[in-house]
């Protein structure tokens, strides 16, 4: 387990492919590692990694593929957020962090508030579910508290369907209430995640679940052009 205080910025030296997985050679920086041993746990950006070997000024680790898959930053000359796991005895300064990556997210913005900075970060609509105002969250390592949220959709109802328009295709019709959307709960996305899968690329398949009537139905598409 770790705190999401970071100890030292590092950086990756090397990335060499093995088989499916990764092999990372890590310069450590500034982080204390008179005390770290082969199969000692490090956070490399949130990510709880092995200890393989120790090198001159740092470490090596192995990376799997489906954790190259949800992790950003792990590419050659990338700098590298870093903190050595938690011992029982230790104050947890931030919060209990797994080292266990949920997704990737998006930076959208950065802004200077009162000497600090305001992060917006754009998640994947499937992890919608898990985040609350005041909850905490781990960014590259990092223990933030979240501020604030983005819209949700309170009341997702056809309106309008027009000829060769998605609600066309979906075969919709006015009045009906979108329950689902690809297995999410309606209220629980922000209007921007709804807009990030509407804006796909081609080929997408969008599996929606509608109350039309009183009677539960599902309807599927994909998508031909973003819109």
């Amino acid at each position: 387990m770790f705190t999401g205080i970071i100890e030292s910025i590092g950086r990756i030296g090397a990335v060499k492919p093995s088989g499916q997985s990764a092999v990372l050679t890590i310069d450590a920086g500034g982080l204390d590692m008179s005390e770290i041993a082969v199969g000692d746990s490090i956070a490399c950006n949130g990510v709880c990694l092995t200890v393989v070997s120790l090198v001159a000024r740092g470490f090596t680790v192995d990376v799997s593929q489906e954790t190259l898959a949800v992790t950003a930053g792990f590419g050659a000359g990338d700098a590298i957020n870093l903190e050595k796991s938690l011992r029982l005895s230790d104050r947890l300064g931030g919060h209990l962090v797994s080292g266990h990556v949920d997704g990737i997210g998006t930076v959208t913005a950065v802004k200077p508030v009162d000497g600090n900075r305001e992060i917006n970060v754009r998640f994947p609509a499937e992890l919608a579910r898990y985040f609350a105002r005041k909850g905490s969250v781990a960014v590259n390592g990092v223990s933030l508290t979240i501020n604030a949220l983005g819209e949700r959709l309170r009341n997702f109802e056809v309106t309008d369907v027009r000829a060769n328009s998605v609600a066309f295709f979906a075969d919709l019709k006015v009045g009906d209430k979108i329950i689902t959307f690809n297995g999410e709960e309606a209220t629980e996305l922000t209007l921007d995640q709804t807009d990030d899968i509407l804006n796909s690329k081609p080929g997408r398949k969008v599996v929606l679940e509608i109350l039309r009537e009183g009677k539960r139905l599902k309807r599927e598409f994909y998508l031909e052009n973003q819109i």
